[in-house]
C-alpha cells in the first residue's frame, strides 16, 4: 500500500514536469525545479500522514485505534506493554481491575453491560441488541442508561447503542459520553484518581496509609512531630541504632529493660551487654559461673575455675600454703 502511494506521488511529480503524462495535458509548460520539489513533498506528506480516524477516547497505534487507558499492550502510550498478569487501568499497569470489573483477554470489562463480553468473557450480543444486567436484549434495565457511540446520540439510526452504568463507566461517568480524563476511573458517577493496590485516593493523590506521615491509617491523619507512620500507626521516630519499644527509643544492646528485644528485662544483679544479660561485678571482681569472684589472675594461676588445693589459700591471685600459729611461735626468738 505504501509503495503504491509513493509511486503515485512520483508519477504526479513527473507529470508536473511534462514527463509520463499519458492522456494528460500540461498547461503553461513545464514548471521549475522548486515547484516540482514542493509538489512532490506535499504529495508524499499527504500520503504518509494518512492514518485511521479514531474516536476521541482512542489513539492510533501502529495503524489501529486503541484505548491507551485500557489496552495492556499500549498502556498509557503506544507500545507500553503491562508485564506478567497485570492489566491496564486508567493508563497505568496494575495487578487487578477496579471494583465491578474482571479481566477478559487481558482487558478489564464490565460483564453486565459489555456487548462483546455480556455475562461472560467472549459472549457477544447480536446486531441491534444491547447488554443489560449481563444478558443480551433490546432495552436497558432501570438502573442503566442507553448511550450511543454516535455523535448525534441514541436517535442516530446508524450509531451503535449500548447500555452503560453511569455510576462506574469510565467512558460514561455521570452522563453518556462523559469520559473520565487519563489516569482516572468512575466511582459513584464521578471521575476520581485511580490508585494501585495498597494505595488510597486522598484528595486526588494516591497515598500509602501504612507509611505516609501525612495520611497515617486514614486520609488527613498526620503524625505528630518526631513520629513516623509504621503499619498505619504513628510511632516514635528513633535514630539509627535504637529501636522503638512502647513509643520509646531503646538501645537493645545495653538497655536492661529491653535487652536484645523489647520487654526482655535482665534479672536483678545483671546488666545488658551486647544484647545479652550478664552478671554485674564490682571493680576488681570477675564473673565466674554467674557469680562475682576475686580471682586476680597472674602468670602462675588461671582466672575462673582455678581452685586452691586443700590446706591452701588464694592470696593476691596466687595459691599459697597455710602457715600455722604454732610453727610461727616455735621460730620466734627466745626472750632474754
Amino acid at each position: 500500500m505504501l509503495q503504491s502511494r509513493l509511486t503515485a506521488g512520483l508519477a504526479l511529480a513527473l507529470c508536473a514536469l511534462g514527463l509520463g503524462c499519458d492522456g494528460v495535458s500540461v498547461v503553461g509548460g513545464a514548471p521549475d525545479a522548486a515547484t516540482v520539489d514542493a509538489t512532490l513533498d506535499a504529495t508524499l506528506d499527504v500520503q504518509l500522514d494518512t492514518g485511521p480516524t479514531c474516536p476521541a477516547t482512542q489513539v492510533a497505534c501502529n495503524g489501529a485505534c486503541v484505548d491507551t487507558q485500557a489496552d495492556r499492550n499500549n498502556c498509557g502510550a503506544c507500545g507500553t506493554v503491562c508485564p506478567g498478569i497485570q492489566v491496564c487501568v486508567a493508563g497505568s499497569c496494575q495487578v487487578g481491575c477496579p471494583t465491578g470489573q474482571q479481566v477478559c483477554n487481558g482487558t478489564c470489562v464490565t460483564l453486565s453491560t459489555d456487548r462483546t463480553n455480556c455475562g461472560a468473557c467472549g459472549t457477544t450480543c447480536a446486531a441491534g441488541q444491547v447488554c443489560a444486567m449481563g444478558a443480551c436484549g433490546l432495552e436497558c434495565g432501570a438502573s442503566l442508561a442507553l448511550c450511543s457511540t454516535g455523535d448525534a446520540g441514541v436517535s442516530d439510526a446508524g450509531a451503535d447503542r449500548y447500555c452503560a452504568d453511569l455510576r462506574t463507566d469510565r467512558l460514561n461517568c455521570g452522563a453518556c459520553a462523559n469520559a473520565c480524563p487519563s489516569g482516572q476511573v468512575c466511582e459513584s458517577g464521578a471521575c476520581v484518581v485511580s490508585c494501585s493496590a495498597g494505595e488510597t485516593n486522598c484528595s486526588g493523590t494516591c497515598r500509602d496509609l501504612q507509611t505516609d506521615n501525612a495520611n497515617c491509617g486514614a486520609c488527613g491523619m498526620a503524625c505528630p512531630s518526631g513520629q513516623v507512620c509504621a503499619n498505619g500507626a504513628c510511632v516514635v521516630s528513633c535514630i539509627a541504632g535504637l529501636t522503638e519499644c512502647s513509643a520509646t527509643c531503646r538501645d537493645l544492646q545495653t538497655d536492661r529493660a529491653n535487652c536484645g528485644a523489647c520487654a526482655n528485662a535482665c534479672p536483678d544483679g545483671q546488666v545488658c551487654r551486647g544484647g545479652s544479660c550478664e552478671v554485674s561485678c564490682a571493680s576488681g571482681l570477675t564473673v565466674c559461673g554467674g557469680a562475682c569472684r576475686d580471682s586476680r589472675p597472674t602468670a602462675r594461676t588461671a582466672a575462673c575455675d582455678t581452685a586452691c588445693p586443700s590446706g591452701q589459700v588464694c592470696a593476691a591471685g596466687r595459691v599459697r600454703g597455710v602457715v600455722s600459729r604454732a610453727s610461727t611461735t616455735a621460730r620466734a626468738p627466745a626472750a632474754t
